[in-house]
């Protein structure tokens, strides 16, 4: 079992190339991916809060 933070969610489902091998690895080798509720609702808060700032390579 395995919990992903915002920023791994984000990488894994958007941009599997940015997450380091051993991350890549741990969630593929994982038989339950945990997601909290929170990283659901940060992208859009950051994104009303902060727009612009969710662009890649920002």
């Amino acid at each position: 079992m395995i919990l992903l933070d915002t920023s791994a969610l984000f990488y894994w489902t958007l941009d599997p190339d940015g997450l380091p091998p051993h991350a890549k690895e741990a969630i593929r080798e994982s038989d339950k991916i945990l997601v909290n509720a929170i990283s659901l609702w940060e992208p859009t808060h950051s994104l009303i809060l902060f727009p612009g700032r969710l662009v890649k390579g920002h």
